[in-house]
């Protein structure tokens, strides 16, 4: 077996791993942007109402 036939297979194992690892990494990331979102929307919120 030549070594770009052992890179591929290894690769084709490795690859469903990497993206589900990727799918997961986006998700977590969406979640904190939603969070984020919702943090920033409530501190001008409270701010508004401070400041009035």
């Amino acid at each position: 077996m030549s070594l770009l036939e052992w890179i591929e297979q290894a690769l084709a194992v490795i690859s469903p791993s990497i993206s589900h690892a990727a799918g997961v990494a986006a998700s977590v990331a969406s979640v904190f942007a939603s969070i984020s979102w919702l943090m920033s929307q409530a501190l001008a919120f409270v701010q508004r109402s401070v400041w009035s």
